[in-house]
């Protein structure tokens, strides 16, 4: 697909809260364009509900597999615009002091390349900074990995144990200046590494251990620090006379050497800077490799690559030849049976994780098919399309439910919307499958959880577009609405409403939902971060009606948010949730979001 190149509008002095503030790993409704829209349309009004807000404020944490993500009080993120605007400056210059580091900001993103297809929209999703590199598989692929394999026989992998989690703010500015500086000056509230500081401690309930994780801006604030520790690390006199070479992707290290004495010297020294930032190596995920120097990942990676892509391109190359459509429907069903079966050999053969493995050929699988809508695949004339994009997609799911995830979904989700460009009896045939495996998943999910995760909602959400074919049991949101915690319940609930809209059907779950939600005490908002995302898209939600919105945020229709919930009961103003129709465009946003990182 042809490129365009925008340019970005430099001036904006909020473009920072669409790409540096919220994790990826969301709903796909949500995200902050509906919040950046409304700053700029009723700036003053926002600014005087939200600004005086007490603080510090308090996250919105939630788990994703092993890890605890956490959101920003919208507060909180408007005072970063300060940050971005006063100080980008000096965060260049304080990630660009390192050798080591592989992803760092280099410059102020004026450009940005997008498909042509594209709405300029998407440029909005594009980070504030440029970036050296932005994954880790870009280094392995790069000239830079392949000179040091010519040169060095050896490289040790150390990764540092919870590395956000166990940051010292205060540290930051240890890292731009000295520790004697620092607490000299530690009232200067516009020196660079104190305002960044407080507006990280600020941020996170006054915590001064640990930083809010998976944010951008909370990716600079750990790269200055751990730029400062990779110019200790260089200026050892241990490793002086050293031959060897240090790469670190995040808080990863990559140490390239011939000597496995100077690599034991060399992790003590590592060990030794990062313990005097109150950080540790991680003893259990130490790889150490010899010549050639590749990856156990990298090479599933690349059989499975070969494989899947080869096994996709006979099955679109495969033509119905004199009209024998029998042994067409039969080559074509023994070469989708095959796919499944090739990837569990390679993992088996060649010993590989299976999780890592079938998350990687969901991934392939998943982008070919992508590639084919975006290729206009309804306008080829072959009529045996949507029979090949069924048997793939049982593939697909095959792998899906067995290792669920996130950015799968967001792909997955993609999928599923795109299904609307073939005629109605396939489309019918291929909605059908999706509901009865999504539904399988859902039961599944009941079972373990009371809530239903991200990577679920992100392919129940595009479902909602094929209700008149396939409709979701009311009993199975039921359950989880009977089930839910207000502290954490904010992701399901607006995808629960966005799902069910007005229909009919749901007037049960939509009833039930608000009366749980009049029960609910949203008084603490001006500082608690999942009451606020809750008072500002269930205010602005288009699918209740007023009289329940006056019932349900009754305590908030007077003091400084009574502005913003008048604003709201229009129902045509979006924050976090997008509560339109336009979901492919958050689809390809997001999917764009998840590959900054």
């Amino acid at each position: 697909m042809s490129k365009k190149i925008i340019t970005i509008n430099e001036t904006d002095e909020f473009r920072y809260l669409l790409t540096e503030m919220l994790p990826a790993e969301l709903p796909v409704i949500i995200s902050n364009y509906g919040f950046y829209n409304n700053i700029k349309k009723y700036h003053q009004t926002i600014k005087d509900a939200f600004l005086n807000s007490g603080t510090p404020h308090q996250p919105y944490n939630f788990q994703v597999d092993n890890r605890v993500l956490s959101i920003f009080h919208p507060t909180s993120q408007i005072k970063f615009r300060r940050l971005y605007k006063d100080y980008s400056q000096m965060i260049l210059d304080a990630t660009n002091k390192s050798k080591f580091s592989l992803r760092r900001p280099t410059a102020i993103k004026d450009k940005s390349k997008i498909d042509e297809t594209y709405s300029e929209d998407i440029l909005l999703f594009d980070n504030f900074f440029k970036y050296s590199i932005k994954r880790i598989y870009n280094f392995y692929k790069r000239k830079t990995f392949f000179n040091l394999q010519k040169k060095y026989n050896l490289m040790l992998k150390l990764d540092v144990s919870k590395h956000f989690y166990n940051i010292y703010t205060h540290s930051i500015s240890w890292a731009l200046y000295t520790k004697k500086y620092s607490q000299k000056n530690k009232n200067e509230n516009e020196l660079f590494g104190n305002f960044f500081d407080k507006l990280m401690q600020d941020s996170n309930n006054g915590e001064t251990s640990g930083i809010l994780v998976g944010s951008e801006v909370s990716r600079i604030f750990a790269e200055i620090i751990m730029q400062r520790i990779d110019l200790d690390i260089q200026s050892d006199s241990r490793l002086t006379s050293m031959d060897y070479k240090i790469k670190r992707y995040v808080d990863d290290y990559f140490i390239f050497s011939n000597d496995d004495n100077d690599l034991e010297i060399i992790q003590n020294v590592i060990e030794e800077k990062l313990l005097s930032y109150k950080l540790h190596i991680n003893h259990s995920k130490i790889e150490k490799y010899t010549h050639p120097i590749i990856t156990p990942n990298s090479i599933m990676r690349f059989k499975l690559d070969l494989e899947l892509n080869d096994k996709i391109k006979k099955i679109f190359d495969l033509k119905c030849e004199d009209s024998n459509t029998q042994k067409f429907n039969y080559n074509l069903k023994m070469l989708a049976e095959e796919i499944i079966p090739n990837i569990q050999a390679i993992i088996k053969l060649e010993k590989f994780d299976y999780k890592t493995g079938y998350k990687w050929a969901c991934q392939i699988l998943i982008r070919e098919l992508l590639k084919k809508f975006d290729n206009n695949i309804s306008n080829v004339a072959d009529k045996f399309l949507p029979q090949k994009f069924y048997l793939i997609m049982k593939a697909i799911f095959f792998l899906f439910v067995i290792v669920p995830d996130i950015e799968l979904s967001l792909g997955l989700g993609e999928l599923i919307i795109n299904i609307n460009k073939f005629e109605n009896e396939y489309k019918i045939k291929n909605v059908k499958f999706l509901f009865n495996e999504i539904n399988r998943l859902i039961q599944k999910q009941n079972k373990i959880s009371s809530n239903l995760p991200i990577f679920l909602l992100n392919i129940i959400i595009p479902m909602r577009q094929y209700k008149e074919i396939c409709n979701f049991n009311p009993k199975i949101f039921e359950n989880y609405i009977d089930k839910l915690e207000f502290n954490s319940c904010y992701f399901q609930i607006v995808s629960i409403l966005y799902y069910i809209e007005n229909d009919s059907n749901y007037i049960d779950v939509k009833n039930n939902l608000i009366k749980k939600l009049s029960y609910y005490d949203f008084t603490d908002c001006n500082v608690n971060c999942h009451s606020m995302l809750m008072f500002l898209d269930i205010s602005s939600c288009p699918f209740i009606i007023r009289s329940d919105k006056n019932q349900i945020f009754e305590s908030l229709q007077k003091g400084p948010f009574k502005t913003i919930f008048n604003l709201n009961k229009k129902g045509d103003t979006n924050w976090f949730v997008n509560w339109g129709n336009d979901i492919l465009f958050m689809y390809k946003y997001k999917k764009r979001l998840a590959k900054l990182y």
